[in-house]
Formats: structure tokens, sequence, C-alpha cells
């Protein structure tokens, strides 16, 4: 019985088209269009997603991150959300952001 072979496929939106022009295309032929690096990098990305919950999530971790945003450690461990102050509920926002390892961004255009 001969084995099957599977090979991701990644959504391409081109330029200048519409939305229904999206196509999906397989790894393999991206590779061959030259297109490995950038191939490697939203990998790279995908995988970052994933694995940033999957870290334990400990009271150092949040202290350490939070204090990176200049957001006292106490804070993480002795005060709930509801009674920080608005700036302090931004930077708790951040975080999280950043430990998901999404990219922060700080205009307001999407506001």
């Amino acid at each position: 019985m001969a084995r099957a072979s599977y090979s991701f496929e990644y959504k391409v939106r081109w330029t200048g088209r519409t939305y229904e022009d999206n196509s999906w295309i397989s790894r393999d032929t991206l590779e061959d269009w030259g297109l490995g690096k950038v191939l490697q990098i939203l990998d790279d990305k995908e995988a970052a997603k994933a694995g940033a919950w999957t870290r334990a999530l400990t009271a150092v971790e949040v202290e350490k991150h939070l204090d990176d945003l200049g957001l006292d450690a106490e804070f993480a461990t002795h005060n709930r959300i509801r009674g920080l102050s608005g700036g302090q509920k931004v930077k708790v926002v951040l975080a999280a952001a950043k430990k998901r390892g999404e990219e922060v961004s700080d205009s307001e255009d999407g506001l």
C-alpha cells in the first residue's frame, strides 16, 4: 500500500485582485517558485503563536513580564484588574499581547 504524502497549503492573496481570486497553493509549489524563506518566516511566526500558550504561566514569569512594561510586580499578585487605572489596564493588555507573540504598535490608526 502506498503511503500518502502530505503537504501544507498556504492562502495566497494576489496583488491587485479581488478576494474571490485568493487561492490555496501547496508548499511544494511555493518552494518551486523560490518562496522557501518567506514560508519559513510564516511558519516560525505561527509556531511562536502556538507555543506562547503552552509555556508555564507562573507568578514569577507574569511579574517579570509586567515589570518589563513598567508595571510593578505587586499588581500581578495583589490586585484585581478592576482596581487598576486606565493606563495600568493598557499595560496589562500590552503585556498579554506581547506574551502571545503579537506585534504591538503604538499607532492609533486602528482605534
